[in-house]
C-alpha cells in the first residue's frame, strides 16, 4: 500500500523528522515517500486552487478565526491534498505526519470503514498503551469515544467522535471522497475534527502500527522562533505529560 509522510521541505526539523518515519515505514513494510506539506505561505493559493475554505460557523479554539489560524489551516490543507491523490488513485493510502514512527511489520489489515486508525488512541481515562488497546483486530469506534466535536446543524449542537491527533491512519477514495464533498460544500474544521464519526466510519487496529514520538507540535504547520523555541516545546512537554 502506498503511503506519504507529509513534512516541511524547507523546515530542517521537519525534514529530519521526516526522513526517520519514511525510514521506519519502508522498515516495516510500506511503499512510502515524503510529501512536501502546505504552509502558512502556500494555504491561501492551495485554498483557492481546491475551492475550499474553513466552516465560518464552526467555533473551536483552533479555528474560531480562521484568518489568525494560518498554521491549522496549512495541516488541514496538507490532508486535504492527499485525500485527492487517494481519489485520483483510487485506492485506500496511509498518511502520517512528520513525528510518526513505525513500530511493527505492516500487514495490510482489511477493515471496512473509510478510516482507519493506525497510532496509539487516548481516552479521557489517559492514554491508551502503544501496544495493545483491544482484542487483536479491527474495531469500530464506540458510539462514547472521544467525543469533542461540537457543530452547529440546523440550530442545535451536534456532537460526534473523532481522531485524536490525524498522525497516522489508512483512508479509503470513498472517505476521502466524502470529506472532500463536506470541506467543499459546507467548509473545513481542523484535521482531527474534520475526520469524525458523523462524516466517515472510523476504524482502529489493535495493536497499533505505530507511535507519535518526537517535540514536534502536533500541527503541521507550527514552526517555533528562536527566541522562544525552548518555552514553547517544553509547555508542550508538560501538556503532553499532563493530559494523559
Amino acid at each position: 500500500m502506498k503511503a506519504f509522510i507529509i513534512a516541511i521541505e524547507d523546515w530542517a526539523l521537519s525534514r529530519r523528522y521526516g526522513q526517520r518515519a519514511l525510514n521506519s515505514l519502508r522498515q516495516f513494510g510500506l511503499d512510502a515517500e515524503l510529501f512536501d506539506a502546505v504552509t502558512p505561505s502556500t494555504v491561501d493559493e492551495t485554498e483557492q486552487v481546491y475551492e475550499v475554505r474553513p466552516r465560518q460557523r464552526f467555533v473551536t479554539v483552533h479555528l474560531s478565526d480562521p484568518d489568525k489560524r494560518p498554521f491549522m489551516r496549512s495541516c488541514f490543507m496538507s490532508h486535504y491534498a492527499l485525500w485527492q491523490k487517494c481519489i485520483d488513485l483510487g485506492e485506500p493510502l496511509v498518511i502520517a505526519e512528520h513525528d510518526t514512527v513505525m513500530t511493527r511489520t505492516w500487514d495490510n489489515p482489511d477493515f471496512s470503514g473509510d478510516v482507519l486508525t493506525l497510532n496509539v488512541l487516548r481516552t479521557k481515562a489517559g492514554r491508551v498503551p502503544d501496544d495493545h488497546f483491544a482484542p487483536t483486530g479491527i474495531h469500530t469506534y464506540p458510539a462514547d469515544f472521544n467525543v469533542g466535536v461540537v457543530d452547529i446543524v440546523a440550530g442545535s449542537e451536534r456532537r460526534a467522535a473523532r481522531l485524536n491527533g490525524a498522525h497516522f491512519y489508512v483512508i479509503k477514495p470513498e472517505g476521502a471522497a466524502k470529506l472532500s464533498n463536506i470541506a467543499r460544500e459546507d467548509g473545513y474544521i481542523n484535521p482531527d475534527d474534520m475526520i469524525n464519526d458523523r462524516y466517515v466510519t472510523l476504524q482502529y487496529a489493535s495493536p497499533v502500527y505505530g507511535r507519535i514520538d518526537g517535540n514536534l507540535y502536533s500541527s503541521l504547520g507550527w514552526k517555533s522562533s528562536s527566541r522562544s523555541k525552548f518555552l514553547k516545546l517544553t509547555s508542550i512537554k508538560l501538556w503532553k505529560l499532563f493530559r494523559r
